[in-house]
């Protein structure tokens, strides 16, 4: 779960309350506006979380009930999203971690402590340092929204009749006299954001492994004039082209690579390049030329059909990522 978008999220129910989880129209923009910074996987994984409407299915199940919901709901969202479990079980982790996270003692959901620390556990990055937010002073003012003249609460971050938001129009002040308790709300405490780690186990990723599969696959089956690839690269060192029997033997190797990285354009052209060098410098080529494809055997059609799902999955990889 992220922890920093956890906190994010809390201050935002602080301020607006619990029913803002199933208001997504206020909430998501108040989400992208303040958590920015957070990885992309998780802020789309929430918000899709909470599109579907995840928090009345956690709410109003009883505790012993939770965690079976809660795994249905995860291949539910990953299904939405595309994201893998990790990101989506984090999302629905943290839906439940902000609905049902316990107030402190002596302390209102719209109360946040003058340092703020979130609670780590070993696997946590313990680099966060306590954060002040200042005192509020002896003296207030009342805000009013700039453009429609509707007064603001404080902490608002929107305007709740217009909806324009706080800051992006000049705001009317009057003076107020001050009350005698501190205001019990607090504009959002700028959160320390990590980077986001990337995904061994993305789509992308397991469609690559896949492509990579069928190369290997399709080198074990006879690909031309009844030999497999292991039999034409041996039958080439034998006949003296040994380049030729190199980049047979490169194709293989490059598949396995890909088996074990998934998304890599390096490894990917070693395999097609390799491939297609070998199929010109080993004849295979020539005699393709004077009898037709028909001498080719299922594995060359295996290896093509990897290569093209391999490409397919880095070229999604690339869009995803921009």
């Amino acid at each position: 779960m992220n922890k920093n978008l956890f906190n994010i999220v809390k201050q935002i129910v602080a301020q607006n309350g619990e029913g803002i989880l199933a208001d997504p129209q206020r909430l998501k923009p108040l989400v992208s506006a303040y958590a920015s910074g957070e990885p992309k996987e998780d802020r789309t994984a929430f918000g899709q979380a909470i599109e579907s409407g995840f928090y009345t299915d956690l709410k109003r199940v009883p505790p012993k009930d939770r965690a079976r919901v809660k795994a249905g709901l995860v291949p539910r969202l990953e299904i939405m999203t595309g994201l893998d479990t990790r990101h989506c079980a984090g999302a629905i982790d943290l839906l439940e971690a902000v609905i049902f996270a316990p107030v402190q003692p002596g302390q209102s959901p719209q109360t946040q402590p003058a340092y703020q620390t979130p609670p780590l556990n070993q696997n946590q990055n313990r680099n966060f340092q306590p954060q002040y937010v200042p005192p509020q002073s002896n003296a207030s003012t009342t805000t009013f929204c700039g453009k429609c003249g509707t007064q603001l609460q404080g902490g608002s971050l929107f305007c709740s009749k217009c909806g324009t938001k706080v800051g992006s129009q000049p705001a009317a002040r009057r003076p107020q006299k001050a009350p005698s308790s501190q205001s019990s709300s607090q504009r959002p405490v700028p959160v320390q954001t990590q980077p986001a780690q990337p995904s061994s186990l993305s789509t992308a990723g397991i469609i690559a492994r896949i492509g990579f599969a069928l190369v290997a696959f399709g080198f074990f089956m006879p690909i031309a004039c009844n030999m497999n690839g292991f039999e034409i690269a041996s039958a080439q060192m034998d006949a003296g082209e040994t380049f030729a029997g190199v980049l047979f033997y490169a194709l293989f190797i490059s598949a396995l690579a890909g088996l074990a990285t998934g998304i890599s354009w390096a490894i990917f052209l070693v395999c097609v390049g390799s491939g297609i060098g070998a199929y010109f410098t080993s004849g295979i080529a020539e005699t393709v030329e004077i009898m037709g494809f028909g001498i080719l055997d299922v594995g060359a059609y295996f290896i093509a059909v990897g290569w093209i799902v391999a490409l397919i999955a880095h070229i999604f990889s690339e869009q995803k990522n921009e």
